[in-house]
């Protein structure tokens, strides 16, 4: 084999990998026949409709095209036609834009047919001619992330000025090519071709580094830009806290909770489910049962396994965060902050029509959130909490997404929460879901044993008793969790609490040994009562009033400073601050945004431990 031959299979195996094996088979099975017999149908169809565009215009490119195949017949034994616009015929500005490139294309490409004996003569001006088809193959693989991509006559505008600015790097690198042949009609030596080749390269290669670092700068500035616009929640705070708790308790004790979930069938089923099946999966348990951690350890894969085509997008509804459009319309904005993100198109199109209409109306980031899903082969949507939705926003949410998902094929949608009568109905019924009961599920339960059998091996080692009482508290606490993680971790933390082994045991009797989440804060605020001072327990419940009655997160330094406030004076006494912190005073109650949980810091954001807590 010539290697002007293998270098034309690179770059045919590089076009491949671009575009993707179904669509270069395409091309490579297209005759100039096809594409003549191509054109005669759409003007007959255009004909018809009074909207013909004289593709006529085409037919000096394909002659263009002819001459390059059979020059390159050369090399490599093959011949070679490329031409699209069999889906732009649907869209006739895009359609008279498309024949005007090949124009271009085509004053460049002309007369190459009478090189042909040059090129026998000198098979070292093969790679000139490989340059010439690669951008060619450029032009085509650009011409497809147009038009070859869902919704496409939708994003057709917002893609249009991308396209121009990759394209005229590509028309002007044909046009020192053509010069090149012309320098060596005129007696230029080879060594001069080849050294204007090597120019040509690096020019291209710089312009098209400048054309791509330009069109990013121009992406961040979009998303800044809509994310001022639209206000867009901060969606990434809840699973950060919840992938910080997570790793915070598996590093300390060296277990790996929550990948059971990817070996579980129906979640498999769900995952790499065909567009055909079962797309929705609803995942339910009782209140505190580890599903808003659970959640963030498949976002946490969703996202490591992310490749070109695929898009991810997740939000958590949390009642205490009111402050952060706990509804469907902030919803529907989180959603579209996430998936215009990788996409510059995308973008380009959410700027242009948030500029024209409202782009906080609902109904407008429907039809958005709508488009952007379909731009993507698939795309997978979690969700937390739709339980703690705001009032009469749930039924309305979850109506919503089903018929989206309905009505895209690419889409999966992973609901997440308690069953409120609401969601567990709606999905039930669907046809598109199946669900998973984390409370009995062998490897949610088999996580909370694990967690159970490793605090009570480090209580047996704290408390030394002389009869072991590491297996007792395993079973124990595991069995009256009945799925619920938040039971085992209190009921633990409260048993690691106490002061001597007899203390120990006495918890450990069947008549003091709570049976459920109420019981377990019951012997919470006993405890604190117990251990704290009449000032102690004042501070603990104004804290906790603070954190209850208040409609966004406070942080530790507001709650400080409320403190300090004298209300009726208007006046701040810094000497009113609490000295201990809020999990020394209100104990297991409380938990914030923070890695490490032995620190509390001014910057803390306060929390309830759960919602149950609340009540």
């Amino acid at each position: 084999m010539l290697p002007q031959s293998e270098s034309f299979r690179r770059a045919l195996a590089r076009f491949e990998r671009d575009v993707g094996p179904r669509r270069a088979q395409e091309f490579f099975n297209c005759s100039l026949q096809d594409v003549q017999l191509l054109m005669k149908k759409i003007q007959a169809e255009q004909e018809i409709k009074g909207e013909m565009r004289h593709l006529k215009r085409l037919e000096p490119f394909l002659e263009a095209m002819k001459e390059l195949g059979k020059v390159i017949e050369v090399f490599t034994n093959t011949t070679v036609f490329l031409c699209y616009i069999w889906a732009a015929s649907t869209h006739l500005q895009s359609l008279d834009r498309l024949l005007d490139m090949y124009c271009d294309i085509e004053e460049n490409l002309a007369g190459l047919v009478h090189y042909e004996a040059t090129f026998e003569r000198n098979t070292r001006l093969g790679p000139v001619l490989e340059d010439y088809y690669l951008d060619v193959l450029n032009f085509h693989k650009e011409a497809l992330a147009v038009f070859d991509r869902p919704k496409w006559k939708i994003l057709v505008d917002a893609a249009w000025k991308r396209f121009e600015s990759k394209f005229a790097v590509i028309l002007q690198a044909l046009t020192r090519r053509k010069e090149i042949l012309n320098s060596e009609k005129l007696s230029a030596s080879l060594d001069q071709i080849i050294k204007l080749r090597a120019e040509i390269r690096e020019v291209y290669t710089s312009q098209k580094q400048v054309a791509d670092k330009q069109e990013e700068e121009t992406h961040e500035e979009r998303k800044r830009a809509i994310m001022g616009r639209l206000s867009i929640p901060d969606y990434k705070s809840d699973y950060r806290f919840f992938i910080d708790c997570r790793d915070d308790s598996n590093n300390k004790l060296r277990i790996s909770s929550g990948i059971w979930i990817f070996d579980n069938p129906i979640f498999q089923a769900w995952h790499h489910c065909a567009a055909s099946a079962k797309r929705v999966l609803y995942i339910h348990g009782r209140p505190g049962g580890g599903k808003s951690t659970l959640m963030a350890t498949v976002i946490e894969r969703l996202l490591s396994d992310m490749t070109p085509g695929v898009a991810l997008a997740y939000f958590y509804f949390r009642r205490q965060n009111a402050d952060k459009d706990n509804n469907f319309n902030g919803l529907l904005r989180a959603l579209l902050g996430q998936l215009y993100d990788r996409d510059p198109v995308l973008a380009a199109h959410i700027e242009m029509q948030t500029s024209k209409h409202d782009g906080l109306r609902s109904q407008v980031l429907q039809e958005l959130v709508s488009t952007a899903v379909g731009t993507y082969p698939t795309t997978y949507i979690v969700l937390d909490g739709l339980d703690e939705c705001a009032n009469e926003e749930e039924e309305r949410t979850i109506k919503w997404l089903l018929a989206l998902c309905d009505h895209s094929p690419g889409l999966r949608i992973l609901f997440s929460g308690q069953r409120d009568g609401v969601l567990d109905h709606l999905l039930r019924s669907s046809k598109l879901a199946h669900s998973i009961l984390l409370d009995t599920a062998p490897g949610h339960v088999g996580d909370i044993r694990g967690y159970c059998q490793r605090l009570a091996r480090n209580m047996q080692a704290k408390f030394k008793p002389k009869l072991s009482l590491e297996k007792e508290i395993e079973d124990l606490v595991s069995r009256k969790a009945d799925g619920m993680f938040l039971f085992a971790k209190l009921v633990l933390d409260h048993l690691d609490g106490q002061s001597c082994i007899a203390e120990l045991k006495r918890e450990l009797q069947p008549e003091m040994f709570p049976d459920s989440l109420e019981q377990v804060y019951e012997k919470l605020e006993h405890r604190l009562q117990k251990a704290s001072s009449l000032a102690e327990r004042r501070a603990a419940i104004k804290i906790l009033s603070y954190v209850v009655c208040c409609k966004r997160t406070l942080f530790w330094r507001e709650i400080q400073s409320l403190f300090s406030v004298d209300q009726v004076k208007g006046q701040l006494d810094d000497e009113k601050r609490p000295v201990k912190s809020y999990k020394q005073l209100c104990g297991s109650f409380l938990d914030s945004h923070t890695v490490n949980k032995d620190y509390t810091g001014p910057e803390d954001e306060v929390l309830l431990v759960h919602e149950t807590a609340r009540e």
